[in-house]
């Protein structure tokens, strides 16, 4: 995929942020389809997303980003700041090593 046809191209060393915005209703989903016409959301996402589960999948996505080690989390909370730490605590949650 694409992770991988870049550590190709790119030193290991090197940093890719993925954007992972918090869209809590179908109107902020709707706004960012109109704006960003190829953004890509997978239907089953859309409609959790559109049932007000847009929080719990941004959290799941910024923690399948934290076990990816070459993966940089760039969040973009578009007016849901206040969920914003929740978000990143997943994403560290799943950077750190598993305590026993």
């Amino acid at each position: 995929g694409f992770l991988r046809d870049l550590a190709q191209v790119l030193p290991p060393e090197t940093a890719v942020f993925a954007s992972v915005g918090i869209l809590r209703s179908a109107r902020n989903l709707d706004f960012v389809l109109r704006a960003i016409p190829d953004c890509p959301v997978p239907e089953g996402l859309a409609r959790r997303i559109r049932d007000g589960d847009g929080v719990g999948v941004a959290a799941e996505l910024a923690a399948e980003i934290g076990q990816r080690p070459g993966l940089r989390l760039h969040l973009i909370p578009l007016g849901a700041e206040g969920h914003a730490a929740e978000v990143v605590a997943r994403f560290d949650e799943a950077r750190s090593p598993v305590r026993a």
